[in-house]
């Protein structure tokens, strides 16, 4: 089981990129609007991809936009945070859209500080704004 790692070097990059990474604008054919870094976890682990940095990484967003989506009776429409109280549409499935479409912004702000993210799954949770 892994624990999370509290060393003086893992809360000081927290807190750095928790300071430096207020807001990333995220403008796409199906999404748009502000992605905020809320919270990071590190695990140390015995395996890396980075041999210099030996932790997994897990971050917590806000997402504060629309998705834009296929509707019940309508062609594609702009849905915000209305779209998860809505029926026919799934939780789990939105979910998973939002973190494959910001992953990128998400691993590009990390690679200023040297971390990264191995894949979409390693952002554990999405809040809606």
């Amino acid at each position: 089981m892994l624990r999370c790692e509290k060393s003086n070097e893992t809360q000081f990059l927290k807190s750095k990129i928790l300071k430096f990474s207020q807001e990333l604008k995220i403008k796409e054919q199906n999404i748009e609007g502000k992605i905020f870094i809320e919270n990071l976890r590190f695990y140390k682990t015995s395996f890396s991809y980075n041999s210099k940095f030996p932790y997994t990484l897990e971050v917590d967003v806000s997402f504060q936009g629309k998705i834009r989506a296929r509707g019940t009776s309508k062609g594609l429409e702009w849905f915000s945070s209305k779209i998860l109280t809505q029926n026919g549409f799934s939780k789990i499935k939105i979910n998973r859209f939002i973190r494959k479409s910001i992953v990128d912004k998400i691993q590009n702000r990390l690679s200023y500080f040297g971390l990264g993210l191995n894949g979409y799954y390693e952002i554990k949770r999405i809040n809606w704004k």
